[in-house]
Order: C-alpha cells, then sequence, then structure tokens
C-alpha cells in the first residue's frame, strides 16, 4: 500500500473514532454541583437542556430582574412562576420572585428569563446539562468525513 492511502484510512479511523466517542459523551448529561445558601447565589439560565435536581428536600428561591419566569417540573406539570416583588423608593428595576420545594428524585426545568436560585440554609442542588461541545465535535467530524469522501 503507498504511503497516501495509508494516511487516508488513518485519517478516516481517527475521524469515526472521534465522531463517535463525541456523540457517545453528549448522550452522557453532564453534572454539576452546586452549594448555594443565603449569601451565596447561582443563576440559573433558561436552557432547556438545564435540568435542576435536588438529592434531598431543599425549599429554594428564585429572584430575576430581566423579566417574568416559570419553572416546570419534567412532566411539563406548571410549579411555579415569578410575581412581581415590592419595589422600594429608589429601585429602578422591577423583581419577579417565586419559591418551591425541591423534592428527591424531581427534576424541574426554567422557561424564559434567567434566575438567581438561594436558599436560606447552606444546600446542594445538581443541574443536569447537555453537553454542546461534543455535539459541535461530532458534527464537524461527520462533515469532514464527507468532505474527505467527496474528494476522493
Amino acid at each position: 500500500m503507498s504511503k497516501s492511502t495509508v494516511n487516508t484510512i488513518l485519517w478516516f479511523l481517527f475521524l469515526t473514532f472521534v465522531g463517535f466517542f463525541s456523540y457517545s459523551m453528549t448522550r452522557v448529561p453532564r453534572l454539576e454541583s452546586i452549594s448555594v445558601g443565603p449569601h451565596d447565589t447561582y443563576t440559573w439560565y433558561n436552557d432547556s437542556k438545564s435540568v435542576l435536581q435536588s438529592d434531598g428536600t431543599t425549599h429554594v428561591y428564585l429572584k430575576s430582574t430581566s423579566g417574568n419566569f416559570s419553572v416546570f417540573d419534567t412532566d411539563d406539570l406548571y410549579v411555579a412562576s415569578g410575581l412581581p416583588d415590592e419595589m422600594l423608593p429608589g429601585e429602578t428595576e422591577q423583581a419577579f420572585v417565586a419559591d418551591f420545594q425541591l423534592t428527591e428524585g424531581k427534576a424541574f426545568n426554567l422557561s424564559d428569563s434567567p434566575v438567581e436560585i438561594y436558599t436560606l440554609e447552606p444546600a446542594t442542588l445538581t443541574f443536569e446539562s447537555f453537553r454542546y461541545g461534543y455535539a459541535w465535535i461530532a458534527v464537524i467530524c461527520l462533515l469532514l468525513l464527507f468532505f474527505t469522501l467527496a474528494l476522493l
């Protein structure tokens, strides 16, 4: 076999391996544990693939100054939505607030505006999210395979 044939076969094998590996990594959600409390907030974005979970029973509080929001469970059942908070003299932005109880084994999705999430006592929350970076790598490998085949 010529050197170019061996290089082409190795290129195909490399792209195939990286593509399958990246695709398999997109099938496994990324879990990120966050510590929150009365003075430790976390911004929860309205990414449709970002799911909030809890290891136990935790009461969480949500606040958004960028607009109203709603929280649904993974069965798309309504849980809570932001209600206008009282504005104090000198404040220029309307805040929307909500609170609800997290229970073990349940997961929740956010729609509309991002929110600051906090609890009154220290707690650990888990966010499950889709791995977009691996999805892009898989798509790029697939495109490179097609372009390489077209050039042969």
